[in-house]
């Protein structure tokens, strides 16, 4: 896709799927604010994408992995994935979307969805059980809208979406700075994500 914004500059989204049913969306987005390598947002992100599809990709048929260009530029990467998509129905089977954005730094993982589905969400971590092996805490909350993740513009297109991220206190200082490095980053939290969607897309109903 061809920006708008920056002239020559072509938008590559990284598409990973099996070819079969894809009900599932597992996305993060692969760009970074242009003043920072953005090891937080997203690299961590994208290190929890590759490592949910060296583990599932070849156990679910119906998981389509998705890495987002150009989320700092309004999201523009998702908005076009929605409306190539949608025109063809290839979104009408996609039960679910969860996508992950700044989980390297923090002490706490929340999952942010869409009101209707928390409380299968809620039953999904119960029945996995991965919460009772965290060593950090996890809290499912539910919202109407959050705007400002790529998982809005499925949103807007009507389809469910579970947002995954990390937070603590004191909050990260470097959003969208220099200082957004790896020096920063939780790899174990890291792997904790991975653990948490990993047995949450099991057991999801």
């Amino acid at each position: 896709m061809a920006s708008r914004y920056v002239a020559n500059q072509t938008l590559t989204n990284i598409i990973g799927s099996s070819g079969k049913t894809n009900e599932i969306l597992v996305c993060a987005h692969y760009d970074s604010f242009y003043n920072t390598v953005g090891a937080h947002d997203n690299a961590s992100g994208t290190a929890a994408l590759l490592g949910l599809a060296e583990t599932l990709a070849n156990e679910r048929g119906d998981i389509c992995f998705v890495s987002f260009d150009a989320e700092e530029w309004n999201k523009l990467g998702a908005y076009s994935y929605v409306k190539e998509f949608v025109p063809r129905g290839d979104l009408d089977r996609v039960r679910l979307v969860v996508n992950l954005d700044s989980v390297g730094v923090g002490d706490e993982i929340y999952l942010l969805t869409s009101p209707r589905i928390r409380d299968k969400v809620e039953r999904a971590i119960e029945s996995s059980k991965v919460e009772e092996e965290l060593p950090i805490g996890l809290e499912v909350t539910a919202r109407e809208q959050f705007p400002q993740f790529d998982s809005w513009p499925f949103m807007k297109a009507g389809l469910d979406v579970i947002q995954v991220g990390t937070t603590g206190d004191p909050q990260f200082m470097y959003w969208h700075d220099p200082g957004d490095t790896l020096a920063n980053i939780n790899y174990d939290l890291i792997e904790h994500v991975v653990q948490v969607v990993k047995g949450l897309l099991y057991f999801y109903e």
